[in-house]
C-alpha cells in the first residue's frame, strides 16, 4: 500500500504513504461546493502510519498530538497486463478506506475510494522527496530538476543539469544508457520508450538492462 493515492470519489483528497512509515495527507478546502478563492488550496496533515494485516486496518498517527485515526482497508493490486504497457497507461491499484468509530460510538463513516497515482504534490519539495525515495520514477528523462505542476498536482522533471551550473550553459543531456530520442543512443541502438514490468525504469537505449 505504500505509495501515492488520489481520491476517485470527488472528495479531492490525496494520501501519500511514504516508505519510511510517514504519511502526508492533503484535503481540498471546499466551501459550499466550490474551491475557496477559486483555486485548489489544500489543508495538509502529516504523521506516521502503521498497518495491521491481521485486522485489515491502517492507523494514522498524526503529528502534534491529535487523536489516531483507524481505517479498515480493502486493497486491490494493479492487474498485470502481459508484462508490458505504454508509459502513462499503467494499470492502477485501488484502495478503499473506511474510518472506524471510537469504542462505544455509533458514528458511521462513508468509505473513501482511492486510485494509485505516479506522484502527488502541492510544492516542488514534494517532488524532490518522492524522487529521492523512488516513489516517483519519471518515465522520460527530459530533466532532472523535479518541479510541481500545481494545475494537476503532479510532479514533472524540468531541465537537464548543466555542466557548470550556469544559466546559459548547454544541457548536459540524459545519463548514459537513458534517452529521450534515438539521437541520445549509440549508433545502431534505438530509444525504447516501452516500460516492461520486469524492467521498470525510464526509457533506455537498446534492450532492457
Amino acid at each position: 500500500m505504500k505509495g501515492t493515492w488520489s481520491s476517485e470519489d470527488g472528495t479531492e483528497t490525496a494520501l501519500d504513504l511514504r516508505p519510511n512509515g510517514e504519511y502526508v495527507r492533503d484535503v481540498a478546502e471546499i466551501l459550499n461546493g466550490v474551491f475557496i478563492n477559486g483555486a485548489r488550496p489544500f489543508q495538509r496533515d502529516t504523521g506516521r502510519f502503521s498497518v495491521s494485516v491481521k485486522h485489515q486496518t491502517i492507523t494514522l498517527h498524526p503529528d502534534g498530538g491529535a487523536a489516531d485515526e483507524v481505517f479498515a482497508y480493502v486493497y486491490t493490486p494493479a492487474p498485470v497486463l502481459n508484462g508490458m504497457y505504454l508509459p502513462g497507461h499503467e494499470p492502477a491499484a485501488h484502495l478503499t478506506l473506511t474510518r472506524q468509530p471510537p469504542p462505544m460510538s455509533h458514528i458511521a463513516f462513508s468509505p473513501q475510494h482511492f486510485t494509485s497515482v505516479q506522484s502527488w504534490c502541492t510544492a516542488d519539495a514534494d517532488c524532490t522527496r518522492e524522487l529521492g525515495d523512488h516513489t516517483w520514477t519519471p518515465y522520460f528523462l527530459n530533466g532532472s530538476h523535479p518541479v510541481c505542476d500545481v494545475s494537476t498536482n503532479a510532479c514533472v522533471n524540468q531541465g537537464y543539469p548543466t555542466g557548470g551550473g550556469d544559466a546559459g550553459a548547454a544541457d548536459a543531456g540524459p545519463p548514459p544508457g537513458r534517452c529521450d530520442t534515438d539521437a541520445d543512443c549509440p549508433s545502431g541502438q534505438a530509444c525504447n520508450n516501452f516500460v516492461a514490468i520486469a524492467c521498470f525504469q525510464p526509457p533506455y537505449c537498446g534492450v532492457c538492462q
